[in-house]
């Protein structure tokens, strides 16, 4: 009896124990279901609500169904993980690729459901078989602690075996890989014998300026070369600290500088034979003076002293190039812009990476309208640079808070030879002390509307307007007549830094540029195609080859062999399976023809109840009313945002976020499309409005979407945006075919001046009309045969730009007409199956 009693024991014991992870898979289950009713995305195919149902089920089924049927109980736990094992895991594992094809669903969630519901399986098929095992009477050993921990481990073991094989991803996901060969880059840069990946000789001193202010420079050497043997060298200009000091115990991982701008470029030239050179501009880091303004023209003559200064070292071989990201590729561009002193030689080379040219348009007011989302966190950085303490008031992931908190202490000191830490310490309060005195950029950004505005007055007199500031045109005719060779990277989802690369491609006759589809920096590329975010384009390499063959070799790179400019097409997988590379070459860009195939115009006339009609010239006139939703938003990761990219955050405009927007926008849709159009440069918009209230100006805002025929998924290709009342300069989008509109983006020229400003014209004393006409951010992107194109249309970017005070909140959109009033002209290409 005592030993039945036992074994009685051992078969509840088993059953309890399962039952208790049947209740915790509930639990998990529940809360994922519930995170997804409230995300912004889809985290899996199945909607939440039928997953939270299916939880009530389980629960039911282990908790309330009578003991006296047990066999029917264990029967129908063993049902429900068959059932949960089908629908839960493989069906979601056979659907990957939907997952994986398009933006709409959240990259990872779903492996983490189906994570948790592989723990539920087991939990849920174990219970049933313990009540069944139970029913039939077989006896079961007494429990025993080493069985219940070897039932949990293999719960647990099953759960973390299905979380490495759907989690596991490669060094790279973003199907960007490059069109060359970067094995053969990294082997025409190979370290030589006996040198590590960062091995160098740092050194750090002040260099004074003419007019007195010194300039805090840090100088790495390869130590497997003698130190002042001549080599080419690499200049880097930067205001955002060109080294940082390591708190400990980090020292003993990091050292006692770890330089976050520069480590790339280390990694890439100074074990191969380069010296480099960074500096802190003037008015920030280690540096003395201050900044009435970035790039003011003491800035400037700046760099033109330092390249002196670079030449005059025993360890410079006369061979000199520079390299940035932002700001700093742009002091490179404005260095090799300048008239030189006499015997003084221009740059060789520049690599230009995600650096805006026209800071008005391209960066802070892109269509006349401020960037706040840009703006403010690019102020809170600079400030609190400047000031050497940590950033506040933006929000951090949690890693760079980790970093910029607990590893790195600030701005490292220069360390001369024969001072000590004190002296270095107290050289950088002191320079510290003379930035308080830098200007207010937000406060600037904030009062400044227009490109003739004047942003500051220097203290001799001299007022400075926004054309005034950064790669002029004028600084760019300098670089050709200078002959700097010239390579600019730049991606679809970084601000206006594409349109950017066709201002230097226009300006330079020379220059060459590499288009992928990446945010600022490359730190993610966001194709809404690809299976994730981190980036398989081998950066780094591409700039090494460049300046490389420019600094040691005096030869052509890799792509002046080919072309001009290398760009990259986002598309599903299937569209570059039947034929549509990721990657071509062309001698411009957009390209005139692909393959013999012209770039030809697609005009679709927006119509009457939200059509979009291909080639109609005699829709019926018709208007829209439209009241301004000022909470419309693209969200806080966009294209504008440039600090959050900084964060390694991807851009993606996905759904449910883009349908759930559309409804507070005017939304015209096409017929399905009879074949796959691969949109290529810059689709154009003529908008006819009519504004009935305001003060006669509208900030007006552009989305062109694909929208998949299935599931109605809607991806963003392309945005743009306007104030209303700055007027083009050379003309306007023509509707006429004979006279297709410019894919250049300079086609609408707008001079964004104060006195070219029109406030839209009174129309019969009743209101404001005008046409508003718009080009849209330059892309390559393949709409899939009977996918719809989508226009949608607002008045507000909530995330991300400044509204205008007393704009219309009231418009009239007017429609139909011969010719239309009102239309789409999208650049296409023609591509059916393998055909391009």
């Amino acid at each position: 009896g005592t030993r039945g009693g036992g074994q009685r024991r051992g078969t509840r014991g088993a059953m309890t124990q399962w039952s208790r992870m049947v209740r915790l898979y509930a639990a998990l289950g529940t809360i994922f279901n519930v995170v997804a009713m409230a995300s912004t995305q889809q985290l899996t195919a199945t909607p939440p609500h039928l997953g939270l149902g299916f939880m009530l089920v389980v629960l039911a089924a282990e908790r309330f169904v009578s003991w006296n049927a047990s066999s029917r109980r264990g029967w129908l736990l063993v049902v429900l993980a068959t059932f949960l094992g089908y629908s839960g895991v493989v069906k979601h594992v056979q659907r990957r690729g939907l997952y994986a094809d398009g933006p709409h669903f959240h990259r990872s969630a779903w492996k983490a459901g189906v994570v948790v519901n592989v723990f539920g399986v087991v939990a849920l098929a174990a219970c049933g078989c313990a009540q069944l095992v139970q029913r039939s009477g077989v006896a079961l050993p007494p429990p025993r602690k080493r069985h219940v921990w070897l039932a949990r481990v293999f719960a647990v073991a099953t759960t973390l075996v299905a979380g490495v094989v759907l989690f596991y991803q490669p060094a790279c996901d973003a199907s960007d890989d490059g069109w060359f060969d970067a094995a053969a880059c990294r082997g025409g840069l190979t370290s030589e014998q006996g040198s590590s990946p960062t091995a160098y000789a740092y050194s750090s001193r002040y260099v004074p300026m003419s007019d007195g202010v010194r300039l805090a420079v840090d100088v790495m050497l390869p130590q497997h070369k003698p130190l002042n043997n001549p080599k080419p060298t690499i200049l880097h200009l930067t205001r955002y600290t060109r080294n940082h000091r390591v708190r400990w115990p980090w020292t003993l991982l990091l050292g006692d500088h770890f330089s976050v701008r520069s480590l790339r470029y280390l990694r890439t030239f100074v074990p191969r034979g380069f010296a480099y050179v960074t500096v802190d501009v003037r008015g920030t880091g280690a540096s003395f003076g201050n900044r009435p303004v970035d790039f003011s023209p003491r800035e400037v003559q700046d760099y033109t002293e330092v390249l002196a200064w670079v030449h005059r070292q025993p360890w410079c071989n006369g061979h000199v190039g520079s390299v940035g990201i932002s700001y700093d590729g742009m002091a490179a561009a404005i260095l090799a812009g300048q008239p030189m002193p006499e015997n003084v030689p221009p740059l060789d080379a520049i690599v230009l990476l995600f650096a805006p040219v026209d800071v008005y348009q391209d960066l802070l007011f892109p269509g006349g309208l401020l960037s706040t989302s840009f703006a403010r966190p690019y102020a809170a950085f600079t400030d609190a640079a400047e000031a050497n303490h940590a950033v506040r008031g933006v929000p951090l992931s949690w890693g760079a808070w980790f970093l910029f908190e607990h590893v790195l202490d600030g701005t490292m000191p220069v360390m001369e030879p024969g001072w000590n830490s004190a002296r270095g310490e107290a050289e950088l309060q002191a320079a510290v002390a003379e930035h308080k005195a830098n200007w207010d950029s937000m406060g600037t950004a904030n009062r400044v509307e227009y490109t003739d505005d004047v942003v500051v007055t220097l203290d001799e007199g001299t007022p400075l307007t926004c054309r005034d500031f950064g790669p002029t045109p004028q600084v760019l005719a300098r670089i050709a007549e200078n002959n700097v060779a010239v390579h600019f990277v730049t991606g679809y989802f970084d601000s206006g830094s594409v349109r950017s690369a066709l201002r230097i491609l226009d300006a330079i006759p020379k220059a060459t540029a590499t288009i992928g589809p990446w945010q600022h920096g490359a730190r993610r590329a966001s194709s809404p195609f690809a299976n994730g975010y981190t980036p398989c384009f081998e950066l780094y390499p591409a700039v090494g080859d460049y300046l490389h063959t420019k600094l040691a070799s005096r030869g052509l790179s890799v792509l002046e062999g080919r072309g001009r400019v290398a760009y990259f097409t986002m598309g599903p997988a299937s569209s570059h399976a039947a034929g549509l590379p990721r990657w071509r070459v062309a001698s411009h860009w957009p390209p005139a023809a692909v393959d013999g195939a012209p770039v030809s115009r697609l005009h679709l006339a927006l119509g009457h109840g939200g059509r979009l009609v291909e080639g109609a010239d005699d829709l019926p006139t018709g208007k829209r009313e439209y009241v301004v939703d000022p909470s419309a938003t693209t969200g806080l990761v966009t294209r504008w945002n440039l600090v959050q990219h900084l964060l390694l955050k991807p851009v993606t405009y996905t759904n449910p976020r883009r349908s759930l927007e559309d409804t507070k926008l005017m939304v015209y849709e096409s017929a399905p499309l009879p074949r796959g159009h691969w949109v290529l440069g810059s689709p154009a918009v003529r908008l006819e409005l009519h504004l009935t209230d305001g003060n006669g100006d509208a900030a007006v805002f552009v989305y062109l979407e694909d929208v998949e025929p299935t599931l109605g998924l809607v991806t963003l290709i392309t945005e743009g945006g306007v104030r209303a009342s700055n007027p083009c300069a050379n003309g306007t989008v023509d509707r006429d075919s004979s006279k297709a509109a410019p894919t250049d983006p300079a086609s609408c020229s707008r001079t964004f001046h104060r006195r070219d400003a029109r406030l839209l014209q009174s129309v019969g004393g009743g209101g404001h009309g005008t046409t508003v006409d718009l080009v849209l951010e330059p892309t390559s992107y393949y709409v899939a045969p009977s996918h719809r194109l989508r226009v949608a249309i607002g008045g507000a970017d909530a995330g991300n730009f400044a509204p205008l005070p007393g704009a219309s909140t009231h418009w009239t959109l007017h429609t139909g007409g011969s010719p239309s009033a009102s239309f789409l002209s999208l650049p296409i290409v023609v591509h059916s199956g393998a055909e391009t």
